[in-house]
């Protein structure tokens, strides 16, 4: 995909120069508190940047990355990515994280409308996934902003700084996005 340019956002391929940016919303308490990831060093930071840089985005499988650039500060506010897994190569999960200083401001859901749009029109996908823990309403109001619909309830499925929570599973396929688009 090249990047594509929206009112407010550049949704592009990471690069180098995203490394301190990406650090810092990455490893912040508050965009951690609902994600079952640990912050990470500069070395593996740098090395994940190198690796979506130059990923091949027409492989089947595996989890392609891109940075959320808002045109107005030309710096990197976030992320949005989809992952396909190699069982079940007609279907993604979409993610997304965005500094919290950024969030609120409906950043995530333009993000997320052009990787959706990626997903079912490039990638050929027939249903995309998303999930978030059951206090976190921000994510599962995006989810329900994109048409997305909850499928499925997990009971203490997610472990994350020591609390189980709750998780929902939303999902959206081919048909319903081109409907709600």
């Amino acid at each position: 995909m090249n990047a594509i340019i929206t009112e407010r956002l550049i949704i592009r391929r990471p690069k180098e120069s995203d490394l301190k940016d990406f650090l810092v919303y990455r490893n912040d308490v508050m965009n951690l508190r609902f994600q079952p990831i640990k912050p990470i060093n500069e070395n593996y930071a740098l090395t994940l940047l190198k690796k979506q840089m130059i990923i091949d985005e027409d492989i089947n499988t595996g989890l392609v990355m891109f940075a959320i650039e808002l045109k107005s500060e030309k710096r990197m506010i976030g992320e949005v990515a989809i992952y396909i897994s190699s069982d079940n190569k007609s279907n993604g999960d979409l993610g997304w994280s965005i500094h919290k200083d950024y969030q609120g401001n409906g950043y995530a859901i333009e993000a997320a409308k052009v990787l959706l749009d990626y997903a079912f029109k490039h990638r050929n996908l027939q249903r995309v996934t998303a999930t978030c823990v059951s206090i976190n309403k921000a994510s599962f109001m995006l989810m329900k902003h994109l048409a997305m619909h909850r499928e499925v309830n997990r009971t203490n499925s997610q472990f994350i700084n020591g609390i189980r929570y709750d998780e929902h599973l939303y999902t959206i396929s081919f048909e319903e996005w081109t409907i709600s688009n």
